[in-house]
This record gives C-alpha cells, structure tokens and sequence, in this order.
C-alpha cells in the first residue's frame, strides 16, 4: 500500500494583515490551500489513504471552529480518500464531550479519527499523542511501520536547537519504519522520519523547506514532496558592500511576491527599505584612548596604567593584584 502522511497543520483564525472577503486570514487559507493540494496529488497519483501525524489543532485547549469546518469540508470534497487523523499534544481538549479536537472532524464516513488507543491497520501501528506515549510504545507489537506524535532525544526541534525527551531511538527498534509529527522541522534520523509542518508557521522556521511524505509500506520506500502555494519567511545577513544591491533587489521580489523578510544588516552603513524588517547588527569596537573591547583584559590592564601614569615599577605589583582580583591567569601562568 502507497500512503501520504503529513502533520502538524495547526488550524487556527491566525492573526493576520490579509483576510478574504469571508474574514478568513490568509495564513488559515494558506494551510487548507496546501492541505487540499495534498489530497489532490494523491487523488492524482492513485493513493487511497492519508494520515495526519498529529496536532491538526494549534492552541491547546482552545478550538476555532471555523477552521475546523472549512478543513471539514476539503475531506468530504475528496471522499475518494480515507483519512486517518491522529491526536498530537495540541490537539488536547478541555470540552467535556470530546478528548481531542480531532473528533470534530469526525462523521463523514471516509474519515477515521485516532485519540486514545493504539490501532492496527495491516503492517501500520498507529499510536496518538497521550501522556502515556512511552507506555503504549513499550506494550505495541513489533510491527513493519509506526505512525505518531512525540519528541525523540535525537531530533531537532528547529534548525540547531534540540531539547532532552523521554524517548529515543533505542525504544523504536520493534518498528522498521517510523513517521512522526509533533517536531516541524523535517528531518530524517536512521530510521525514522519527522514529516514537519506542512507550511513554515512562523519565523524560526525561516529557511525550512515543507513537505509531505509519500510512504510504500511493503517497500519502506519514502519518497518526500515539497509543498507550494504559501508564504515564507527569509532571512538575509548583508555584510559585504558589493552584494547589498544584489540582496536587497532580491529581497524586494520576494517581498512583493508577499513573502516575509527579515535583513539582519553587518554593514556600519544603515539600510533602510520599506516594508521590510531590517535589523542593524553592526557593532563598533570601544576605543579608549587606545584601549579596545577585543584586547586580552591583561593588555587592557597595562594600556590603562600607562594612560593614568602610574609609575613602571609598580606597574607588575598592579597588574597581579588585577589578576589574582578577576580570577585570571595570565600568558606567564
């Protein structure tokens, strides 16, 4: 069986400068837009079923319905698809009649919503995020694919920042194949395999390329398609004269192509360009009367001392007493 996963849609009313004629931010219908090109490229390519790793919901605890019926509606328009949609920690309700946001989106019968409990479907485990994860994952069969929502220790959360779980490859070793939400940056770590968010939600995620997976299940052949049709955010680091034009009429494009850019600027010549968000980085050394913040603090010491007067032979008892004051060891131990 070929199957496409994707997570970590994120649905809410997000704050947003641009909205349809139905008051609908553009951020929202840029995850739907994405969300049907997903449903739509399976159509095409003769896949029947698409699972959502987790966290279809963005605020904990807090559901904006209507982004819940609009992504409602894209399911019953593709009914030639079954949807297999999973609880992620985001998706966490605290209305009494439902545990998970997900279950919103039950009742159209090509939809199958997974909240509590593992399940089994052929060769594929499925377990939902819960605050047991680990558990369920120690009890699970060894199985040939593992679907879910949690953190591994090996993983990034973003580009070069990673923090400690519970969990880790050694206990993912009953599965031969793992494809995983909860973290957006998408990355591959032996094997398993975090899909990432399915658009570049917000500025740390500058840079990230999206995608969805397309996964054969008899081959274990996983085969990753980017996604298209949103804004991005894009950083650029100006520090050399001769490319700032260069940068900056790039940036332009891009900006008008309605993307958001962000110009960190190294340069001691300001830059100034409307509607885009420029940070000055450049940084001009102290100088006191030849002393400066990059000297070694030994070197600092003996500039002063000469610049009060104090007298050369007294100089070294000083400069040990600064020293031996500071904690330092200086170049002669």
């Amino acid at each position: 069986m070929r199957f496409l996963v994707t997570a970590d849609v994120h649905l809410k009313m997000w704050s947003d400068k641009l909205f349809d004629e139905f008051g609908i931010p553009m951020k929202l219908n840029e995850s739907l837009f994405v969300f049907d090109n997903m449903c739509k490229y399976a159509t095409e390519n003769g896949i029947k079923n698409l699972f959502v790793a987790g966290d279809v919901n963005d605020l904990k605890n807090v559901v904006h319905y209507k982004s819940f019926v609009l992504l409602k509606k894209i399911i019953e328009k593709y009914n030639n698809l079954m949807f297999y949609i999973l609880s992620g920690n985001h998706d966490e309700a605290s209305r009494e009649d439902i545990m998970s946001a997900v279950q919103l989106l039950d009742g159209p019968s090509n939809v199958k919503t997974i909240v509590k409990d593992p399940v089994e479907i052929e060769n594929i485990t499925i377990i939902p995020w819960t605050n047991n994860v680990l558990e369920s994952l120690k009890e699970a069969k060894e199985n040939k694919i593992l679907i879910s929502h949690f953190g591994i220790n090996e993983a990034k959360v973003n580009s070069g920042m990673s923090i400690r779980s519970k969990i880790g490859l050694k206990d993912l070793k009953k599965f031969d194949l793992v494809l995983l939400g909860h973290y957006h940056y998408p990355q591959n770590i032996e094997n398993v395999y975090y899909v990432g968010s399915s658009i570049q939600l917000r500025k740390s995620e500058a840079g990230e390329d999206k995608r969805f997976l397309i996964v054969d299940s008899d081959t274990l052949d996983v085969t990753s398609v980017l996604t298209e049709g949103y804004r991005k955010y894009y950083n650029f680091d100006i520090d050399d004269e001769s490319k700032k034009d260069s940068i900056l009429k790039e940036c332009k494009s891009l900006s008008d192509e309605g993307h958001y850019i962000t110009i960190r600027n190294k340069l001691e010549t300001p830059i100034e360009y409307e509607g885009i968000q420029i940070i000055h980085e450049y940084e001009k050394e102290e100088c006191v009367r030849g002393i400066t913040t990059s000297m070694p603090i030994e070197e600092q010491f003996k500039k002063y001392m000469a610049i009060m007067d104090i007298p050369e032979k007294e100089r070294d008892n000083y400069l040990k007493i600064a020293i031996s004051t500071l904690g330092i060891k200086n170049k002669n131990g």
